[in-house]
């Protein structure tokens, strides 16, 4: 089966002297080839040049770069070696490390990555090896070190104690973090940049997008509405962890790829950068929680749960209450594809001759191939009884559906045959529990299909709406 990617629009070729990273000369030799102002239209990319993939293990997508080698928008310079794509890629690798990644196994990733905390999962290690690179002797640096440790150890999560307590886990090393970030950024960079060079940076590019939409240190300039605002739940995309990242490994002498022009924590001194790093925790550890989250008009202040908290834009009067945070993209969907195109998807079983080894006088076995869920057959009351249908002719088959009434089987089997006298089990449960029962097996072929009970779940027979036998 064959998966694929592909990154449609139209992609304009840029003028040999258009750098995307600086403000445009509007001027022809900077604009777009071929641009045509009254057409509005210019030369563009062919479809091969576009960003594709096909038949990659597994594609994600969280606003991250559209493939390797291809840059972000222009006006974006928050990707690097730290994206929040990161926390969704890592758990699909090893998610499909251990076997197939089902329906329920990709909204258990979704769900993991989304309440994880960027920052915490992919840098705070690195600032915690720098940290520990000797002997942290203050009571109140050690205090908070052995805090946030003991909270990226647990997974670095924004989740709660319980559900609905409105309070986290390692909430104080959580504080303490979200305290240090806009410090430690400005105490790594600032100083080797300078000061107005560096507002001018931030002013292009916070330093942070927090879940509360707060803690912006030295934020300058105007900044997008939607990238400081509170309570919107999406988090982590637009920030400075990559930078931070890069730098501290060059500091920490790991190997960078394409490393930035110098080293500029503590002006490249790991010592001095650590010291760095250590009086700006300390800072953020003497934080209160009303100066980390500040409140309003949703939140009192010092209320850590509710300044995360994501409020739900109202539609005429419809309104929510506040939800517990989660990094939510635009919109969640699974989809699950249990056949190729060309497949036979059609249900193999509908109006097909069918037999049952006992019947209710109103309640057929021919209503259980008649594609109407509100018709139904019902056997003797006893267990042991059987429905079997013929599909005409030896076909693939290896999922059978069972739309059960309220009198489901609690123990049975699912068997095929090629001649009707000669059965084989290829599926087969003690433990029913009625609803609807979505039952795959090894593909194979058959002519005839059975669902044999071997125990009741009630005092009645067995009783079926609908019996779908499908191919894939």
């Amino acid at each position: 089966r064959d998966s694929a990617y592909f990154n449609s629009g139209l992609n304009p070729v840029r003028a040999a002297a258009h750098d995307p990273s600086l403000p445009v000369r509007a001027e022809p030799g900077y604009e777009w080839q071929g641009f045509d102002a009254d057409a509005n239209t210019a030369s563009y990319h062919s479809a091969a040049q576009h960003p594709h993939g096909i038949n990659q293990d597994y594609f994600i997508s969280w606003n991250n770069k559209q493939a390797k080698d291809f840059s972000a928008a222009d006006g974006n310079f928050s990707f690097g070696p730290v994206q929040r794509g990161d926390l969704l890629d890592s758990r699909v690798r090893a998610a499909l490390a251990l076997g197939k990644l089902d329906r329920a196994g990709t909204v258990r990733v979704a769900e993991d990555a989304a309440t994880a905390d960027l920052r915490g999962e992919k840098v705070l290690g690195n600032l915690l090896r720098l940290l520990t690179s000797q002997p942290v002797t203050g009571p109140a640096a050690a205090d908070a070190v052995a805090k946030l440790a003991a909270w990226r150890q647990a997974g670095a999560k924004r989740v709660e104690t319980s559900p609905g307590s409105k309070v986290y886990q390692h909430a104080e090393a959580i504080r303490i973090f979200d305290a240090w970030w806009p410090l430690l950024v400005s105490g790594q960079f600032k100083a080797d940049l300078g000061d107005e060079l560096y507002r001018s940076l931030v002013a292009a590019m916070q330093v942070n997008e927090s879940p509360s939409g707060g803690q912006q240190g030295d934020a300058a300039g105007s900044r997008s509405i939607s990238e400081a605002q509170a309570h919107k739940g999406s988090s982590f995309q637009y920030g400075w962890w990559g930078y931070v990242d890069k730098d501290l490994r060059s500091i920490l002498g790991d190997p960078v790829a394409a490393p930035l022009p110098r080293r500029y924590c503590g002006g490249g001194d790991p010592a001095v950068c650590r010291q760095v790093l250590l009086t700006t925790l300390g800072q953020a550890a003497a934080h209160t929680p009303a100066q980390v989250y500040p409140g309003d008009a949703n939140c009192p202040a010092g209320d850590q749960w509710c300044a995360d908290a994501i409020l739900q834009s109202p539609v005429g009067g419809v309104s929510h209450p506040l939800i517990a945070w989660q990094n939510r993209p635009t919109y969640q969907q699974v989809v699950s594809f249990p056949a190729a195109q060309g497949d036979n998807v059609a249900n193999l079983a509908a109006g097909r001759a069918v037999s049952a080894s006992s019947t209710q006088f109103g309640y057929s076995s021919t209503a259980t191939v008649d594609s109407d869920r509100r018709t139904r057959w019902a056997s003797d009351w006893s267990d042991g009884q059987w429905i079997r249908v013929d599909l005409g002719s030896a076909q693939g088959v290896s999922r059978v559906i069972l739309r059960w009434e309220a009198a489901y089987a609690k123990e049975y089997r699912v068997e095929v045959s090629g001649d009707g006298g000669t059965w084989r089990p290829v599926w087969s449960t003690s433990a029913g529990n009625g609803g609807v029962d979505n039952d795959a097996f090894a593909a194979t072929t058959a002519r005839y299909v059975r669902v044999a009970g071997v125990r009741r779940a009630t005092g009645y027979g067995y009783s079926l709406y609908e019996f779908e036998v499908y191919a894939r």
